[in-house]
């Protein structure tokens, strides 16, 4: 539970607020599936070792490219990670509160990081967000993300995850309108959140 979590506000006058450390809730992905967590996609590279997973396999030096090997444009493309593979039904869902993206290891891949997208939640057997547009909830969009460098990770705070309504769903998903560049959009790491916890200390005076 996170101080915003409860409503209260920090008002001691000896004391400090700790924030403890994001913990990402995707495993380190060896393979599509891992650990009862699926890594999906609308389109990858599987010809060049580019598949969905390996942007969560904690491998800045691997990645995702949404595009096959005739390197041409997919967008919209989607990224998804379902918390209950392969659909048990078991109740393993997620609160994502912040997420973050980090841009490939060279200066080709950086320049194809994406630019504009939504951050989707569901609880339903997935399809594409065209046709299944009913089944989602989205719980953030970013617009304009330029000017990515070689390797940058940018971090992103739902906002829902400020205000404490963010729901626990068993699928989030990337959902991309735009890259940088032209043709393809590639991506080294996605990783998600849940709140972080925090401490509250009170140091009395000597």
């Amino acid at each position: 539970v996170t101080l915003t979590d409860t409503g209260w506000v920090n008002a001691s006058t000896g004391g400090a607020l700790t924030s403890g450390s994001l913990s990402d809730v995707i495993p380190t992905m060896t393979r599509s599936t891992t650990s009862n967590v699926q890594i999906t996609a609308s389109s990858e590279n599987a010809s060049d070792n580019e598949e969905a997973w390996r942007a969560a396999d904690n491998d800045q030096g691997t990645r995702w490219h949404d595009t096959g090997g005739n390197h041409t444009s997919t967008l919209p493309s989607w990224w998804n990670v379902d918390f209950d593979a392969p659909g048990t039904d078991t109740g393993r869902r997620r609160a994502i509160t912040s997420y973050s993206i980090r841009a490939g290891d060279s200066s080709t891949s950086a320049a194809l990081a994406p630019r504009r997208w939504s951050l989707l939640a569901s609880n339903h057997d997935t399809g594409t967000y065209a046709t299944d547009t009913g089944k989602w909830t989205q719980e953030d969009t970013q617009g304009s993300e330029t000017s990515w460098a070689v390797s940058e990770k940018r971090t992103y705070r739902t906002p829902g995850g400020d205000t404490g309504t963010v729901e626990a769903r068993r699928h989030w998903r990337l959902y991309f309108r735009e890259q940088n560049g032209t043709v393809e959009m590639r991506i080294a790491e996605i990783e998600m959140f849940t709140a972080a916890t925090a401490l509250q200390t009170y140091t009395s005076g000597a």
